[in-house]
């Protein structure tokens, strides 16, 4: 079976993968940044501005057995995708959102589900090209996971719990 790899940015990537962990049929998730000027990236040049990076999360997933729509329905019911600014406490380039194609085929099922979608607002969720990337460090992979007790306040805390519950 061929796994597909898609990236995502939507906002702190501890929500994003968080989202992704335990759901059916995707194989692995990382935290990544993504698309800056810079030639490096860590989490306090990101944090400063340093380097225009996005954080982002990694989907690994089976096409054959769960489709690049189902990915996308997730990640649109854990984001706000009006919000220019970043994600809920979370504002600054960093925290805003975008969808990462990696080939033209890909673009035109993102731009495809986008339209089927029917959203009545300008979308602030960019879908760009593929481009920079670098993992980020240990201590953000798997945060839910591995910090229990801290995500669950920072999701609370951040407003995105309240929004995720109103979404689904």
């Amino acid at each position: 079976m061929k796994k597909e790899v898609l990236y995502l940015a939507g906002g702190c990537f501890w929500c994003i993968d968080s989202a992704y962990v335990d759901y059916d049929w995707v194989e692995k998730t990382a935290s990544w940044y993504i698309w800056g000027t810079k030639e490096t990236a860590n989490y306090q040049d990101v944090c400063s501005w340093i380097t225009d990076h996005r954080e982002a999360v990694k989907i690994e997933y089976y096409p054959e057995i769960i489709s690049l729509d189902k990915i996308l329905d997730r990640f649109f019911e854990y984001i706000n995708p009006y919000d220019f600014e970043g994600q809920f406490a979370d504002k600054w380039f960093q925290y805003t959102t975008a969808i990462y194609y990696q080939t033209q085929d890909e673009f035109n099922k993102i731009e495809q589900y986008i339209e089927n979608k029917d959203f009545d607002k300008p979308l602030a969720t960019q879908v760009v090209e593929f481009d920079n990337f670098y993992e980020a460090e240990d201590y953000h992979q798997n945060y839910s996971e591995n910090h229990p007790t801290r995500y669950n306040m920072y999701f609370k805390w951040s407003w995105r719990e309240s929004y995720v519950k109103n979404n689904k």
